[in-house]
C-alpha cells in the first residue's frame, strides 16, 4: 500500500530543506576558529587523555556539553574540520526539532515554514558550524517543547517524563537554558484536566537526569559550580565587549527577508489569538520575550549570545505565518509569497556565508608547526591562543586549557598560578600572544624559565633551554625550518629578533649555561658575511642558523632585490648601480640606466614600467645647509664610492636599515669603490613585540 500523496510531498519537501541546510551550513566547515572553540577542543583532548573534568580540567560550561563533544569524537571527529561537521549535524537537528514542533502544533506546512525560516535567520548560518555551546541547548529546548505539546495533546505521562528529562538535559549543556522553563510549563499544562499527572511525569523525568548527574559528578560538584556559575557571575563586573544597545536594537535588519517575515509572523500571531494554536504560539513568543529580557540583563554580552534571538523569533513567526497563509482568502498566493521570501533569504545567506570563508590564521598554524617540531608527542604545552595546542596535537594541563583574559580579570586565574602549573606539570613550551602578553609578572617568570625561538608576528614562543640543546644534538633546527614558511614575505623579522636580542646577553652571560655545541643551536652567527667585494667588516650577530639561508632586510636603500642582468657594454668610468625603490617591469642593464643621471638616484627613469617620475629636493643640489649646518656633499661628487641621499623626502623612515654608508672605503683597492655592508645586524634596542588584539572569550 502506497503512502498518501501528501505524505510523499511532505517527505520530499523536508528532504530538500535538509539538503539546503547542509549546503548552507557546511560552507564554513574547516574555516578559522575563534577562541572558545580552541578552549573546548583542547579541553576535550585533555579529557580523552585521562584528565578529569572539574578536578583537573577547568570547565566554563556544564558537563553535558563535554559529553556531546565526546560523542562527536566517538563518531570519528579528530580535527577541526571533523568537529565542524559534527556541529553542522547538530544545527540541522535543531532545525528538524523546529519542524517537529511546528508540525505538532499546526501541521506539516507550519513545521516546514518554521524550519525554513530558522535556516535563513541571521546569524544562525554563520555559527551553525562552530564548536560553541549555544545552539545545542536551543535544539534540546525545541525538542522538549515538542514532547511537552504532544504529552498535553495526548495526555501521555510517558511523553511528559521524556519532556522533563529533555529539558533537564538542556541545563547540563548551558545554564542559560533556564529561560526556556516558563514556556515548557505553559505548553505542558495549558488547559488540561490531567495537568497534575503531566507535571508529576515531567518532574520524575527531570529528577532522573539530575540524580544521575549528581552521582557521576559527586566528587567535583564544588569545582564545577565555581567554574560554571561563580566564574560567570564574577564576569558581570568586567568591561563590555560589544555595544549591547546597538546590537539588540538593530538585530532585525530590514534589508533581510527574515526581518520582514518575523514582523509578519508577529502580526499574524495577533490575528490568531483565538485559534487552537494560540497557546503554543503565545508560549513561544513568551520564550522570545524572556530571551530578550535575559540579553538586556546579561553582561558582558558577546556576539554568540545573540544566537538566542534567531531561534526564539523564527519558530513562532514561522508557525503563525503558515497558519495565517492557510486561512487567508487566497492561500496559494499567500503561500507563494512566503516561499519566495524564504528563497530570497536563502540566496542572501549563501552570499553572506561566502564572505566568512577564511582559513585559519597563518601565524597560529606556523606556531603550531613550531610546537610540533620542538616538542615530543607526550610533552605538555600551554598557549593563550587556545587552538594552537590542538593544531599541534599536543596536550595542555587541564587547569590552563582556558587562558582567556576574562579569567585574569575575574581573578579565577593569576600569573603565579600559571607559573606554578608550568613548573608542576613540567610544561615544555609556551606560546604567548593574547592574555599572557598583558601580565608582566608572568612574562618575567617565562623569561627566567624558558628561551625564545623565532615566532610569527605578534607571538612569542618559549621553549625550555635544555630542550633547545637536545634538539641541536638530534640534528634538528626546528625554528630555522619553520621560519621561511612562517615569516617569509611578512613584517615579522624584527619583532621576532627583538625578543631574541633582549635575552641574548643574559644567556651568554650564564656560566656554563651553553657550551660550544649548544651555542650553535641558539643560532649566534652567520658564517659568511654578505659583502661581495673585499671588506667583510664585522660579522653579523642576528642569531640565525649559519647553514640556513634566511632572507634578511637589505642594508641601505638602493637595492630592489631583482637578479642582475649584465650589460653588453658599459661606458668607461660607469659603475653598476641599482635602485632600492625602482622596480622595473623588464630586464634593465645592470638594474639601472646605462648612463648615470648625475648620480641623482631619486630622479628615476620615468620610462620604466609603472614608475612615475620622482620629485627632486633641490636643497641638497644647491648645497643649502641643513638644520645641523652641514653641507650635503654626498650627492653629485663623481668620485665618491656610493653617493646617495642621506634620507630622501619621499623615502620612508627605515631606521638603521636605511642609514647612509661611508662615502669612501680606503681599506680596499679595487677598480670600483667598496660599498657599505648590504646586510647588517638589526638594531633591536627600541623594537617591541607587536601583539595581536582580539575580542574577549565568548561565553
Amino acid at each position: 500500500m502506497f503512502p498518501h500523496p501528501r505524505i510523499v510531498w511532505e517527505g520530499l519537501a523536508l528532504a530538500a530543506l535538509v539538503a539546503a541546510q547542509a549546503l548552507l551550513f557546511g560552507r564554513l566547515v574547516g574555516t578559522d576558529t575563534d577562541f572558545d572553540e580552541g578552549v573546548y577542543l583542547t579541553s576535550l583532548d585533555a579529557l580523552e587523555h585521562g584528565q578529569r573534568l572539574g578536578a583537573d580540567v577547568f570547565a566554563p560550561q556544564p558537563p553535558g556539553w563535554y559529553l556531546l563533544l565526546r560523542l562527536i569524537s566517538l563518531a570519528g571527529a579528530d580535527s577541526v574540520r571533523g568537529f565542524h561537521v559534527g556541529m553542522v549535524v547538530v544545527a540541522i537537528v535543531t532545525c528538524l526539532a523546529a519542524y517537529g514542533l511546528g508540525r505538532a502544533v499546526a501541521g506539516p506546512w507550519a513545521g516546514l515554514t518554521a524550519s525554513a525560516l530558522l535556516t535563513v535567520a541571521p546569524p544562525f548560518p554563520l555559527y551553525a558550524h562552530r564548536v560553541l555551546a549555544d545552539i545545542p541547548p536551543l535544539g534540546l529546548a525545541l525538542l522538549a517543547f515538542w514532547l511537552a505539546w504532544e504529552a498535553r495533546e495526548r495526555g501521555s505521562i510517558a511523553l511528559a517524563a521524556g519532556a522533563g528529562a529533555t529539558v533537564a538535559l538542556t541545563f547540563t549543556l548551558k545554564p542559560t537554558a533556564v529561560i526556556a522553563l516558563p514556556t515548557f510549563l505553559l505548553l505542558l499544562l495549558w488547559g488540561r484536566q490531567v495537568r497534575g499527572r503531566l507535571a508529576a511525569g515531567a518532574l520524575a523525568g527531570a529528577a532522573v537526569v539530575a540524580l544521575a548527574s549528581l552521582v557521576v559528578l559527586r566528587d567535583v560538584v564544588g569545582e564545577l559550580w565555581a567554574s560554571v556559575v561563580t566564574y560567570h557571575r564574577a564576569a558581570r563586573d568586567t568591561p563590555a565587549v560589544i555595544d549591547k544597545t546597538h546590537e539588540l536594537v538593530t538585530f532585525l535588519n530590514f534589508r533581510t527577508p527574515f526581518a520582514w517575515l518575523t514582523l509578519a509572523g508577529a502580526v499574524a500571531s495577533l490575528w490568531l489569538w483565538r485559534s487552537r494554536v494560540a497557546p503554543a504560539v503565545s508560549g513561544l513568543w513568551l520564550w522570545a520575550a524572556a530571551s530578550l529580557a535575559f540579553l538586556v540583563y546579561h553582561r558582558p554580552l558577546h556576539e554568540n549570545h545573540l544566537l538566542l534571538l534567531p531561534v526564539v523569533l523564527a519558530v513562532p513567526a514561522g508557525i503563525a505565518l503558515a497558519v495565517a497563509a492557510g486561512r487567508s482568502r487566497f492561500p496559494a498566493v499567500a503561500a507563494g509569497v512566503v516561499a519566495l521570501a524564504l528563497a530570497a533569504g536563502y540566496v542572501q545567506q549563501q552570499r553572506r556565508v561566502s564572505l566568512d570563508q577564511v582559513d585559519e590564521e597563518p601565524a597560529l598554524v606556523a606556531a603550531a608547526e613550531t610546537l610540533r617540531r620542538m616538542t615530543r608527542p607526550d610533552d605538555l604545552v600551554v598557549s593563550d591562543h587556545s587552538i594552537v595546542p590542538f593544531l599541534a596535537d599536543r596536550r595542555v594541563p587541564g587547569a590552563l586549557v582556558d587562558t582567556a583574559a576574562l579569567r585574569f580579570q575575574t581573578g579565577s586565574l593569576t600569573s603565579r598560578e600559571v607559573l606554578r602549573e608550568l613548573d608542576r606539570s613540567e610544561v615544555r613550551a609556551v606560546v604567548v600572544g593574547r592574555a599572557f602578553a598583558d601580565q608582566p609578572e608572568l612574562l618575567r617568570g617565562l623569561s627566567s624559565r624558558y628561551s625564545t625561538v623565532p615566532a610569527p608576528l605578534g607571538l612569542r614562543i618559549y621553549v625550555r633551554r635544555r630542550d633547545i640543546r637536545v634538539e641541536q644534538r638530534r640534528g634538528r633546527r626546528a625554528p630555522a625550518e619553520v621560519l621561511p614558511r612562517a615569516l617569509a614575505g611578512s613584517r615579522t623579522e624584527l619583532p621576532a629578533l627583538a625578543d631574541i636580542g633582549e635575552q641574548a646577553g643574559e644567556r651568554l652571560a650564564e656560566a656554563g649555561a651553553l657550551d660550544e655545541e649548544a651555542s650553535d643551536a641558539v643560532l649566534d652567527r652567520v658564517d659568511e658575511p654578505a659583502h661581495r667585494r673585499c671588506h667583510h667588516r664585522t660579522a653579523v650577530g642576528h642569531r640565525l642558523a649559519g647553514d640556513d639561508a634566511v632572507p634578511l632586510p637589505p642594508r641601505r636603500n638602493a637595492h630592489d632585490g631583482r637578479p642582475l642582468v649584465v650589460a653588453a657594454e658599459l661606458g668607461a668610468g660607469d659603475e653598476a648601480q641599482c635602485l632600492r625603490n625602482a622596480v622595473s617591469q623588464g630586464a634593465v642593464a645592470d638594474d639601472h640606466a646605462r648612463q648615470a643621471l648625475g648620480r641623482l638616484e631619486e630622479l628615476e627613469d620615468p620610462l620604466l614600467g609603472r614608475e612615475p617620475a620622482e620629485e627632486e629636493d633641490v636643497c641638497g643640489v644647491l648645497r643649502l645647509p641643513d638644520v645641523a649646518r652641514e653641507i650635503d656633499t654626498a650627492r653629485d661628487h663623481s668620485n665618491l664610492a656610493r653617493t646617495e641621499l642621506a634620507r630622501g623626502r619621499r623615502q620612508a623612515l627605515r631606521g638603521h636599515d636605511g642609514e647612509p654608508g661611508a662615502p669612501q672605503d680606503p681599506a680596499c683597492e679595487r677598480s670600483g669603490a667598496a660599498r657599505e655592508l648590504d646586510v647588517g645586524s638589526p638594531e633591536l634596542d627600541d623594537v617591541r613585540l607587536a601583539r595581536r588584539t582580539s575580542d574577549e572569550t565568548r561565553r
